[in-house]
């Protein structure tokens, strides 16, 4: 697990540059943005094996995921974003916990959350595409807390070192989708 953790925490450092970086607010930009993060998510999936290239498009993907969450959460301050990776840290590490307990038990559960998750993502799009706010917004928000807990709780059972030294690209790209999602929900939850 170790060889996740640093391209982890640059990938969140990363994330929180891109989120603190001017957007204009002009549509065309943010849907740009959009089609960035779906080429560099294409383009990290495939080359995920390929040293170095897979953390130089890891990074870069995390830099332009923080500008779409900076797009979206538009007024996001300092100290929600510094609750959100607080208290996502602190998710992260009771679902590590609970992936250590259960040891591989679940391993099948993880296509359902799987599937719930993208029901998720989805379910995002309409709430923002419908401009939904309020107490669905934030029962959204734990269900994506909840959603995100579980995989990553099953990440962590079944997670096994790899036999190659060095950082574990592959594996630190889901950890850090699973963060990012804890981290939204985190602060969707934080800030009603």
């Amino acid at each position: 697990m170790l060889a996740t953790i640093p391209p982890v925490l640059l990938s969140m450092l990363t994330m929180a540059l891109g989120i603190g970086l001017p957007m204009s607010s002009r549509e065309v930009d943010k849907v740009i943005v959009i089609i960035a993060v779906a080429i560099l998510f294409l383009a990290m999936v495939t080359f995920k094996n390929v040293r170095g290239w897979n953390l130089v498009l890891f990074l870069t993907f995390s830099l332009f995921i923080g500008m779409l969450i900076g797009a979206i959460f538009e007024s996001v301050g300092t100290v929600e974003i510094w609750v959100g990776v607080l208290l996502s840290t602190l998710v992260l590490t009771a679902a590590s916990i609970t992936g250590d307990v259960v040891q591989g038990r679940f391993g099948k559960s993880r296509i359902l959350f799987w599937i719930v998750s993208w029901v998720y993502v989805f379910g995002w799009i309409v709430l923002i595409v419908a401009k939904i706010e309020g107490e669905l917004v934030k029962f959204w928000g734990f269900v994506g807390l909840l959603t995100y807990f579980g995989l990553s709780s099953i990440w962590f059972a079944n997670y096994s070192t790899p036999q190659e030294p060095g950082w574990d690209i592959p594996a630190a790209m889901e950890l850090y989708s699973y963060t990012t999602c804890l981290w939204i929900a985190v602060v969707v939850l934080v800030r009603g």
